[in-house]
């Protein structure tokens, strides 16, 4: 899913006009205006009236008035101000974002093959014109692939729940592509309603999937189907590498994003809906011969870690970093279990494939202006009373 493309919202183009957000060219009278380069009898028409209307070609240029303070002082705007972003294109807000994000971003494959990190530069150096110190890398997220006789045993799950592929047949079709009707369904997005929560969340989702891509090629886990000819997907194998699932990662990235953007505390009514439905999604892939439950598990765990470094770089919140210890997932270890704790919480504690440390907020300065922007933009849609969800406090 590209910025540019927003018009296909995976899935969202048949709500409410949605096909024609990328560049808002279903406002009235706008869309054979916006970029349409092939419309000769508009461009006639544009030449003619600006011809009988400017007149003459010489005179003084027609001033504003009032001038804005740039245009009055005879100096030129500022660059990178914060404000000026309301003024740009959906798409290309999201380029300043996604450009930020990465740049803030290392990836390091492991030198066994079987192994990846992705760290967090925090950076002075990248922030500060002129700047000579170091970038200090903080580990994100740290993953290692099972061992082949873990998928050899679920192999036996992925062919029994084919068994489910009847009665999930219109989900498995549906949800191929980022799956906003489905959350939408969940917490009321709508794009004439809450178009920067659907901004922020395509950054969002669009980093998520820059970074699973990354892991998959280099943890090089095969496909069902590579392991058996029997397996016969109901959709076309993807051609890339299987763990962690991108679907996993890309839904559990949106629970957690939005759960945090509405002000909803863990196991709340609506941020368990948004589990489950995460679930769901991961789950249908295993029932489509696409993915095996451990792809789930390890798509799970990045989508949430993922999504809560996310939302510290744009509203200052904890996050923890967290490792995926594949190796230590044993023959037993064959389903996809949606409520293991991802973090120790008490005196419970996680699978023993599931590690993790809390991080510091990350720091508010250097920090990302477009990101924060875009946070607050979203933000205020769900304060809005008419709309909004009540948000669940903690208990005392």
């Amino acid at each position: 899913m590209s910025f540019a493309g927003m018009a296909g919202m995976a899935g969202m183009a048949g709500m409410a006009g949605m096909a024609g957000m990328a560049g808002m060219a279903g406002m009235a009278g706008v869309a054979g205006y916006s970029g349409d380069l092939g419309n000769l009898m508009l461009l006639d028409a544009l030449t003619k009236s600006r011809e009988a209307v400017a007149g003459r070609v010489g005179g003084p240029p027609v001033p504003w008035d009032p001038a804005p303070a740039w245009l009055a002082n005879e100096s030129l705007p500022l660059g990178s101000d914060p404000e000026r972003l309301r003024q740009l294109d959906p798409h290309v807000r999201g380029f300043l974002a996604e450009q930020e994000l990465l740049a803030h971003v290392h990836f390091v494959p492991g030198a066994d093959g079987a192994s990846a990190a992705l760290h967090w530069l925090s950076a002075p150096a990248l922030d500060a014109p002129g700047s000579t110190a170091s970038a200090a890398a903080l580990p994100v997220v740290r993953m290692r692939r099972p061992g082949f006789s873990v998928f050899k045993a679920q192999l036996d799950v992925v062919e029994s729940w084919a068994s489910r592929r009847e009665d999930r047949a219109s989900e498995v079709l549906t949800q191929v592509l980022p799956q906003f009707s489905f959350w939408s369904s969940v917490v009321n997005l709508h794009p004439n309603r809450t178009p920067k929560t659907l901004e922020l969340i395509t950054v969002a989702l669009q980093f998520a999937m820059l970074s699973v891509m990354r892991f998959k090629h280099a943890l090089g886990c095969p496909r069902p189907i590579e392991f058996s000819p029997q397996i016969q997907p109901v959709l076309l194998t993807p051609g890339y590498c299987a763990l962690p699932s991108g679907h996993a990662t890309e839904a559990y990235m949106f629970a957690r994003v939005m759960r945090e953007l509405m002000g909803q505390q863990p196991g709340s009514g609506v941020a368990l809906q948004l589990d489950h439905l995460a679930a769901r999604i991961a789950e249908n892939r295993v029932v489509a011969g696409l993915h095996f439950p451990a792809d789930s598990t390890a798509g799970r765990l990045l989508g949430d870690t993922l999504a809560g470094l996310f939302v510290s770089w744009c509203s200052g919140e904890k996050w923890q970093s967290r490792d995926f210890k594949g190796d230590k997932m044993v023959v037993a270890d064959r389903d996809f279990v949606r409520d293991e704790l991802l973090d120790p919480v008490g005196s419970a504690t996680t699978p023993p494939y599931f590690e993790s440390k809390a991080q510091a907020p990350l720091p508010a300065e250097p920090a990302s202006p477009v990101l924060k922007w875009m946070w607050r933009q979203a933000e205020a849609e769900w304060k809005d009373a008419r709309f909004a969800v009540p948000p669940q406090r903690p208990h005392a």
